[in-house]
């Protein structure tokens, strides 16, 4: 299809949906009001709002599904040996069409339901859970098409840093956990296991790509389990290389089955089954994460009894640190008299921070964009002990932001953070001005680390 009967389709779909959402409420919740002043004349301000996101994610989405076809038909013809190149234009439509109505409906329907003081307020808290469960899930399927769309097209950069093996795990884990915990679920215990006689391992790889492999294996034991353990972790190997695992009490899918998902979806049109192909999708992302950095991934499996993936990476240049003592989860460091500026345009995006930061006791400045934020350290850089920049923004973008910045200050600690993939930019100079990033959206545990890589 053309990109303008994609438009069409999505306005479409967004008038549907505003005449729904329409009926909705006036049935529901506005019966005193009359079916012109629900739709249009006398809205209230946060039926707009809810209205406003639903249409613009339909649009986006279609977009981005459009982007998605159009790259993938260039490189099909070039890459017919590829594992990626069965999988056609219709069936990522028709897989990422079928989660987008699935987690719209949920999001919307009980968004609007969260507005109803009659509903008692456990239901109401549950009706958030179910909100925020549908709103990760597309987060992760827009990310994985990201993946693979850069993937497809050759667009992936490996950069080389030093990588803390046991940090990177214990970030990994205290996420999760948290996820978990949020999640309600009792009946699953997730486990960190690293070896007792090894030391604090430091490696030269691309961290975050090593990274994400781990996060897409456990995202999917995580979505096939539903009681027992959940272990990961790590082995050193005779061959000198570092072998990762990520171990579930499932349904027992093995790689092969996933792959075979995934290369030939098309042909099960009628017994679609989105949580296994969204899977799929998952698994053979991370596949080609790990060919990509030069390891292999591999699973073993029993069906009903859970399966176990393998990830293995040569160790290349290791160092093996003396073991330290392991931070525990769940603590929170004290920040009393330290000063942080967050350089955010977005207010939602500012107050959101904010929250993630008042535990600490750390006194935070709010800039509103890039200009202010150089103005306001050029007064004060003395008082100021790290800055969270933004990268797009009105007036001075973070880059330029950050740059002026460090014309004033070569020592102060500049995290970036931003919904944009800077890794995958053709000029990772970019971040010459950056002491580290951060992709939204931002994970409280993932923020709070990196900070603490930074502040004195």
């Amino acid at each position: 299809m053309k990109t303008s009967l994609y438009l069409k389709i999505g306005l479409l779909m967004s008038l549907v949906l505003y005449l729904f959402d329409t009926i909705l409420d006036k049935t529901l919740f506005y019966k005193d009001l009359t079916f012109m002043e629900v739709f249009i004349t006398n809205i209230p301000a946060h039926e707009v709002y809810n209205r406003i996101i639903a249409i613009a994610l339909i649009i986006i989405a279609l977009l981005l599904i459009r982007l998605s076809d159009l790259k993938y038909q260039r490189v099909r013809k070039q890459k017919k040996d590829d594992i990626f190149a069965d999988l056609n234009n219709t069936s990522v439509v028709e897989l990422v069409g079928h989660q987008l109505k699935t987690s719209l409906s949920t999001i919307i329907g009980f968004s609007n339901l969260m507005d109803d003081r009659t509903v008692a307020q456990s239901t109401r808290k549950m009706y958030s859970e179910y909100v925020y469960t549908s709103s990760t899930n597309l987060l992760q399927l827009f990310n994985n098409l990201v993946d693979l769309n850069r993937l497809l097209n050759n667009r992936a950069i490996v950069l080389k840093e030093t990588c803390s093996v046991h940090k990177m795990l214990e970030d990994v884990r205290d996420k999760y956990q948290a996820d978990i915990a949020r999640k309600k679920k009792q009946k699953l215990e997730l486990r960190l296991t690293i070896p007792e006689a090894a030391g604090k391992i430091t490696m030269i790889s691309d961290c975050r790509k090593m990274q994400k492999i781990i996060e897409k294996l456990l995202e999917n034991a995580l979505n096939f389990t539903h009681e027992g353990v959940i272990e990961f972790g790590y082995t050193l190997e005779e061959d000198e290389s570092i072998q990762y695992f990520v171990k579930d009490e499932g349904v027992g899918l093995s790689l092969e089955k996933l792959e075979n998902a995934f290369n030939h979806y098309s042909s099960r049109k009628n017994s679609v089954d989105a949580s296994f192909d969204l899977a799929a999708l998952r698994v053979m992302v991370a596949k080609k994460y790990a060919e990509l950095l030069g390891g292999k991934l591999w699973s073993k499996s029993r069906l009903g009894m859970g399966s176990t993936f393998f990830y293995s990476i040569p160790l290349g240049t290791v160092k093996v640190e003396s073991q330290t003592e392991i931070i525990r989860e769940g603590g929170v460091p004290d920040w009393t008299g330290k000063r942080l500026m967050v350089v955010e345009d977005v207010e939602p995006n500012y107050l959101l921070l904010n929250e993630m930061l008042k535990p600490t006791h750390a006194e935070v400045i709010w800039a509103k964009n890039g200009k202010e934020a150089v103005d306001f350290f050029n007064e004060h850089k003395n008082g100021i002990d790290l800055i969270l920049m933004d990268i797009v923004m009105p007036e001075m973008d973070g880059f330029e932001a950050a740059s002026q910045i460090r014309g004033i200050s070569k020592s102060v600690p500049i995290v970036g953070q931003t919904a944009y993939s800077l890794e995958y930019d053709k000029n990772p100079d970019q971040l010459i001005n950056f002491n580290g990033y951060i992709t939204k959206p931002i994970w409280y545990h993932e923020l709070i680390n990196t900070i603490t890589k930074y502040l004195n």
